[in-house]
């Protein structure tokens, strides 16, 4: 029977513990959800022969809030846990996910739903329950073979990378210090193809101060906030035009009432850039528009935030370790294809601290980040079998 075939057996128990994981909301700023996910996350991996489990507390991130106001965001917990090993292992391997998504309790995207035989819609079934599900799995069955016992594993689950890491980025320097090679159980693309060279990324908030003022009495003595920052967004979507550059405003607050001139606007940015020298171009370019914005409109910008994922690009060792990828697949009957994109992870954060990863071997999936998220049902068996005959090889490498 082939690997694939065994797991196959498991697809329905798998198809399960995927459901019932995705349909808790584990919001990134949803403690309640994530504590209770972090509990059955401990339950499961604690059922592997492990040697450690810790709960990693982590810092407060900030941000604006629509006042302008710096606000406190407390965050979940992350999970590190070791696997038993030889005291000599012939590799120390760190598998890598992440518990939370990207939807607010709010949204009301809850649930998941069958779209056909094969594929399953709902919150972060790719993105990355999907994932987790398949990394208990495989450990399952990795542990029972006697390869497992050359290997030192270092499993960590962080509750806020869709947010950038901004608490769990403490830990990151450490687990590439111990570890030789990280395995990240992003998801795949829908054809299988991995994700091989990342762009960086950095989040911003631009705080816009102008002059509040009665509309009917003294209109003209007001300066408009919510007008500059509109223009400010306008200004920096032209960067867009250059090439290695990405630039979305993915939100705007500010404003009260409506008879009274604006002195307060929040804008939040997102840039993606291809290379190191383009987040020296964005910074230029972000500097010269502020200065442009505040002499043009007359008010005050204050920026927060900064590029906090620089690019993943591949050098030999990164070679080295998909040409092992590969051939795990070809194995398998399985084609693995590698591609550019824009998106970016927690693997371009232990790559630039010199840690060869492969981020994206969790199950096939699209449209993710959004309420159409789906995941390939079959994909749970295949990527369990990928990561057991990617483990068996670096048992022997």
């Amino acid at each position: 029977m082939s690997l694939i075939d065994l797991f196959k057996q498991e697809e329905d128990e798998m198809l399960k513990t995927l459901i019932s994981w995705a349909e808790i909301n584990t919001y990134s700023y949803n403690l309640t959800g994530l504590d209770q996910m972090l509990t059955i996350l401990k339950k499961a991996f604690g059922e592997l022969a492990t040697s450690s489990i810790e709960i990693k507390e982590l810092e407060s991130h900030q941000e604006l809030n629509y006042k302008g106001e710096l606000e406190t965001k407390e965050l979940g917990k992350a999970l590190s846990i070791k696997l038993k090993s030889h005291d000599k292992p012939l590799q120390k391997i760190l598998l890598m996910g992440h518990m939370d998504t990207v939807y607010p309790p709010e949204l009301g995207f809850n649930k998941c739903t069958r779209l056909d035989s094969n594929k399953l819609n709902g919150p972060g079934v790719a993105d990355l329950k999907g994932g987790l599900v398949v990394l208990l799995y495989a450990l399952k069955y990795f542990q029972t073979l006697e390869e497992s016992k050359r290997l030192a594993i270092e499993i960590f689950i962080n509750p806020d990378e869709e947010i950038g890491s901004t608490g769990s980025q403490k830990y990151f320097a450490e687990l590439a210090k111990n570890n030789n090679i990280a395995l990240i159980l992003e998801p795949s693309l829908e054809d299988g193809s991995i994700a091989f060279q990342r762009s960086g990324t950095g989040n911003f908030q631009f705080l816009i101060k102008g002059k509040a003022a009665h509309v009917g009495r003294n209109f003209d003595d007001g300066v408009n906030a919510i007008v500059a920052a509109s223009a400010l967004a306008v200004e920096l979507h032209e960067l867009n035009k250059l090439n290695g550059l990405i630039v979305n405003s993915g939100k705007i607050n500010g404003g009260g009432p409506l008879n009274v001139v604006a002195d307060t606007c929040v804008l939040g940015v997102n840039i993606r850039v291809e290379t190191i020298e383009h987040i020296t171009i964005a910074e230029n370019s972000i500097a010269s528009i502020l200065e442009k914005v505040e002499t043009t409109h007359k008010v005050k910008v204050e920026r927060y935030g900064s590029f906090n994922r620089p690019p993943k690009i591949p050098n030999q060792d990164l070679e080295v370790l998909y040409k092992l990828v590969e051939e795990s697949a070809q194995e398998l009957g399985l084609t693995i294809s590698r591609k550019k994109t824009g998106g970016c992870c927690d693997g371009n954060n232990l790559f630039q601290l010199g840690l060869p990863n492969i981020d994206s071997l969790g199950v096939r999936g699209a449209n993710i980040h959004s309420t159409n998220e789906f995941m390939c049902i079959d994909s749970l068996n295949e990527r369990a079998a990928l990561l057991v005959t990617i483990l068996k090889k670096l048992s022997h490498a």
